[in-house]
């Protein structure tokens, strides 16, 4: 994207959010994005070619940027592994149902954000075995990119479907990460 700056790019980009928030994902057109961002069509279309589905895309990776840096910023203040895990359970979950957009999105029109969230490369997925890579080489993983797959998926799983389980509960989310996501450890 030539010939825009960082924040230009960044209030194009909030100004989408914003109609997605309003409108969702399939109604939220480049004209709603250019009245909201304060510029015009040609603009939007010069900055980002792709048109829509580029901003849409940008929009995703960019809230997808914040909501990670939420995440890691709520484990800095923990030592042990097993509290790294505990919190970034917890801490998933509350992100997840304290979104508005994202639960607004997922009650109107899942079908289009999850197409969007877990296309060819999943990138939430892949994100969250970027945070868990270096918590399973500190827990003694033989193999820390597999075991950040298996323990991301995990975690996702329960995430989106915990059951019985209490996810904003750290007592019972500390049950569960040491049974069934660290079970396999032998310290």
């Amino acid at each position: 994207m030539s010939g825009v700056s960082d924040d230009d790019r960044l209030g194009v980009l909030d100004a989408c959010f914003r109609c997605v928030a309003r409108w969702g994902i399939n109604k939220t057109t480049m004209d709603d994005v250019a009245r909201e961002a304060g510029t015009s069509r040609a603009t939007l279309y010069r900055w980002f070619p792709g048109g829509r589905e580029e901003i849409l895309t940008a929009t995703i990776a960019l809230e997808l940027d914040r909501f990670f840096d939420r995440l890691t910023s709520r484990l800095a203040h923990h030592d042990d592994v097993t509290d790294e895990l505990i919190e970034l359970v917890v801490a998933t979950h509350d992100e997840t149902v304290n979104h508005q957009v994202l639960q607004a999105l997922l009650a109107t029109e899942p079908d289009s954000l999850l197409a969007r969230l877990a296309g060819d490369d999943d990138p939430v997925l892949s994100r969250l075995r970027e945070v868990m890579q270096p918590l399973m080489i500190r827990a003694g993983a033989l193999d820390a990119t597999e075991a950040a797959d298996y323990v991301g998926r995990l975690v996702l799983s329960y995430v989106t479907d915990p059951g019985d389980l209490d996810m904003a509960d750290h007592t019972a989310v500390g049950r569960m990460v040491r049974t069934h996501l660290l079970g396999w450890r032998t310290t």
